[in-house]
């Protein structure tokens, strides 16, 4: 039931609800979405006064171009070196599974040691 909806589809939710005495229920069903979204959009113009979507959260990038730039360098150097030991060589507590995301955006391919 869940649909993306544009700040004019709020809009007309809104109004229908605020000023023509529609249903929560009733506007939900009109307009495809539940009636806890509904609720939120009315809730979301009360205090707010608006209905522009709010901004989806993004994390900022754990490692920088200059991390990866860094990892290509190291790895040319000993394109043997561990996940472990390339986080030691980064100075990070980031984990290894990061750290492997890391090098795959530095588009290397790990090079398997050789037994002894």
């Amino acid at each position: 039931m869940t649909k993306i909806s544009s700040e004019e589809v709020r809009q007309k939710a809104v109004h229908a609800i605020t000023r023509l005495d529609y249903s929560e229920r009733q506007v939900a069903e009109i307009f495809g979405v539940s009636a806890r979204t509904i609720r939120r959009w009315v809730t979301q113009y009360k205090e707010e006064g608006q209905l522009a979507p709010k901004p989806h959260g993004h994390k900022k990038a754990l490692f920088s171009a200059d991390d990866v730039a860094r990892v290509r360098e190291l790895l040319l150097e000993q394109p043997d070196m561990t996940l472990e030991e390339l986080r030691q060589a980064l100075h990070t507590n980031a984990s290894l599974a990061s750290v492997c995301r890391l090098r795959q955006r530095a588009q290397t391919t790990r090079k398997k040691r050789n037994a002894p």
